[in-house]
């Protein structure tokens, strides 16, 4: 069920020269496996400039 969340505007406690960010609506999340370096497997399809 998605419901919006209103728009609060919080007060300025950043430094000026720091990027806005919506700190408030962020959504912690977790993701199980494993990453792997791109170049350890080889793939059959070639993926380049012809």
């Amino acid at each position: 069920m998605d419901v919006p969340l209103p728009f609060v505007m919080e007060p300025a406690t950043r430094a000026s020269t720091s990027p806005r960010t919506n700190e408030s609506r962020l959504v912690e999340s977790a993701v199980a496996g494993q990453v792997s370096h791109p170049i350890v497997h080889t793939s059959p399809y070639r993926v380049g400039r012809d």
